[in-house]
């Protein structure tokens, strides 16, 4: 996998730049619905204004694979949201939260403290019970640097409602690495690191 590191803005403003290192995207394909638009982005308004969307909307079909974006150890999975799970792995010094994911058990071998590789099957896109004129069945990823303590999920917090160290996804899922031969959408990072990245080569299939 490519040594390329990622630098990201944390939420908090006197924070440093965040490096982190290329991503395998979550999911074999890219989305249909861009996670740049609409309810789905990060930032999006929810509660009627009252908290900002935490992570990127990935649209998929329930029970589709969810790969883990690099190397880490479970850390939780655990109830989330409407009849779902979150898995959180810690990556090696930064934390992602697939959100939104089946909540009928992980794939055989896996439990919490498992260690988990780049590219390796580790949910399943879960669907979501109740909810009307939605799409119901996604991941739901949120970013963390890893500086912060205690559960992700903050609700005393303004905002986000999550901890200190959220960090916006998206860069990071534009530049990742998909499993089988192709890259997502090329965009550049202008906003975070001063230039743009060159896209890099994508893994061979697994």
């Amino acid at each position: 996998m490519s040594g390329h590191k990622v630098l990201s803005k944390s939420m908090e403003s006197h924070k440093a730049l965040i490096a982190i290192p290329r991503l395998i995207f979550p999911l074999a394909f890219q989305p249909k619905w861009s996670y740049h638009e609409g309810m789905r982005r990060f930032g999006a308004d929810r509660d009627h204004g009252n908290r900002k969307h935490a992570g990127c909307d990935l649209y998929a079909p329930a029970g589709t694979p969810i790969y883990a974006c690099a190397d880490g150890v479970i850390l939780r999975y655990e109830n989330f949201y409407h009849q779902t799970h979150a898995l959180e792995v810690d990556h090696g010094g930064f934390i992602i939260r697939y959100g939104e994911v089946s909540p009928y058990g992980l794939p055989k071998g896996l439990k919490v403290g498992s260690r988990v590789s780049a590219g390796q099957q580790i949910a399943k896109v879960g669907h979501l019970v109740g909810l009307r004129g939605l799409k119901s069945d996604m991941i739901h990823f949120e970013l963390y640097g890893g500086w912060g303590s205690g559960k992700l999920s903050a609700p005393q917090l303004p905002a986000f409602k999550r901890r200190a160290d959220l960090l916006d996804p998206t860069p990071h899922l534009d530049l990742a690495l998909m499993r089988a031969g192709q890259t997502t959408t090329p965009r550049t990072l202008l906003s975070l690191v001063g230039a743009p990245i060159p896209l890099p080569t994508a893994l061979p299939a697994m």
